[in-house]
């Protein structure tokens, strides 16, 4: 497939560090994090293959470049993959700033941005749908299938789930089947104890919702020209901080109206961009057909007045909300563990060709051994005689050895476990040891810490740091 001639194109977001589960993402690049036998890149790349990606761009961190551009050959997604690095000075930058890497690569119409912690079995046709019949020029996903945090157990200390909320306000129109237009959207740590809206808004939008209760699941569909105007606005860092309600909010500005001359081609308007460095506005492609169309149909969207579809305004923002199947990102402590318990039976749903192998060929599994089915093993791992594993997840070139139970835990690469180990509930990174005898319960065992023989912990995160915390 061309990029010139492409109309879509697909950027994923894969350099974020994982600020509330630092203590996995310290010594594992967050999009790396195992989920079932897979990476957790591997469920939006999956995403995108279905719906007939071939190329995609993707944004990481230095240390993931190798990995990542060997992810493709690995599972047979059969993609080209092109793997941006953001040196590590750059690695804290805002997903705008890490945009502006790629803005040369950007060459088609319609931009796809998705985040690498989202897996979805949605049918992505429908937000390209709402997106395309609108002429939308920013359609966002949210889901109603949020998880309970507070009801979640997770390893390490106990402390207290404290949730986060959208305030989100749509006009869900009749004609918009699971979507409508944005017309307000806050964080509530953004808010005061009142929430204000414009006389604009209420007016252009009697009928408004406000919904306290969806998810943004981190998938946008942008026009080119929109990111075109954001990206080379350098007081812009983040998209959904600062993007967005920006967005939202100049829909309903004044000059935010189509006018009645001759629509420009997309070199004179550049031109005029680059000599009058004008507004968003100016920025606008407006589609000779679609204005044709909108023109001779006697179709409106709203009642009340005289104004053409949408009140004649060029910028519009949508969204759709999704009420069934699957979609979950693992943006938290509680959700990267619950989707570890919940993939063996999402797997079939998420994976681009259905079949996910729970033990990897190489595997090597001893015939006395007990292993569930709900259990995943990775390539080149030995697991001894007489070891009784439930509902656990092990990495590749892990050694098991005799006598060790196994229960609800999550073991990445190169771990080895010695025997007579009890572990439940547990997470083990990359590298780790552990001595003979041992019984860990409900911890965090971060690369860098040396068991003892005997030792017993439980609810801790353990690393060569003692009293080392996590935001969870």
């Amino acid at each position: 497939m061309s990029k010139s001639r492409s109309h879509f194109q697909a950027v994923l977001m894969a350099a974020g560090k994982g600020s509330r589960m630092t203590d996995l993402s310290d010594s594992k690049p967050k999009c790396l994090l195992p989920v079932g036998n897979f990476p957790m890149l591997y469920y939006p790349l999956s995403l995108l293959k279905k719906i007939g990606f071939i190329e995609v761009i993707v944004i990481v961190q230095e240390a993931a470049k190798s990995e990542v551009s060997n992810l493709s050959k690995k599972y047979d997604l059969g993609m080209n993959l092109d793997v941006v690095p953001l040196p590590a000075e750059h690695e804290d930058c805002g997903t705008v700033d890490s945009l502006r890497r790629v803005q040369d690569k950007l060459t088609a119409k319609t931009i796809f941005i998705l985040s690498c912690d989202l897996f979805t079995d949605f049918h992505v046709h429908q937000l390209v749908d709402l997106h395309r019949i609108h002429s939308s020029s920013m359609t966002a996903l949210f889901t109603k299938n949020s998880l309970d945090l507070k009801s979640i157990g997770i390893p390490g200390p106990k402390v207290k789930v404290k949730r986060e909320r959208d305030f989100i306000g749509l006009d869900l129109q009749k004609n918009c089947t699971g979507g409508g237009q944005i017309c307000f959207w806050s964080s509530e740590a953004d808010m005061n104890e009142e929430l204000s809206l414009r006389r604009t808004v209420l007016q252009e939008h009697p009928d408004l919702k406000i919904f306290s209760n969806l998810t943004d699941a981190h998938f946008y569909i942008f026009e080119k020209w929109v990111l075109d105007y954001v990206i080379q606005d350098e007081s812009f860092s983040a998209l959904k901080g600062e993007v967005l309600p920006y967005l939202i909010k100049k829909q309903f500005s004044k000059t935010n109206f189509i006018e009645d001359t001759e629509i420009e081609d997309e070199t004179t308007l550049n031109m005029k961009i680059e000599t009058e460095r004008m507004g968003i506005e100016s920025y606008a492609i407006h589609d000779r057909m679609d204005q044709q169309k909108l023109n001779l149909s006697s179709w409106n969207d709203h009642q009340g007045d005289m104004k053409g579809p949408y009140r004649n305004r060029s910028l519009k923002c949508f969204a759709y909300v999704s009420e069934g199947g699957t979609c979950l990102r693992a943006n938290t402590m509680q959700a990267y563990v619950e989707l570890n318990r919940q993939i063996t039976n999402l797997l079939p749903t998420l994976s681009h060709n259905q079949i996910g192998l729970q033990i990897h060929p190489n595997a090597n599994v001893q015939p006395k051994a007990q292993l569930g089915l709900e259990c995943f093993v990775g390539e080149n791992t030995n697991i001894a005689e007489k070891t009784t594993i439930k509902s656990s997840v092990i990495g590749s070139n892990c050694k098991i050895n005799e006598k060790v139970r196994l229960t609800n835990c999550i073991v990445m690469d190169n771990v080895t476990v010695n025997s007579l180990n009890n572990i439940s509930g547990s997470i083990l990174c990359d590298d780790i040891q552990t001595a003979t005898n041992c019984e860990i319960k409900d911890c965090i065992v971060s690369k860098g810490h040396i068991f003892n023989e005997g030792e017993k912990r439980s609810n801790e995160i353990l690393g060569d740091e003692e009293g080392k915390m996590m935001e969870i």
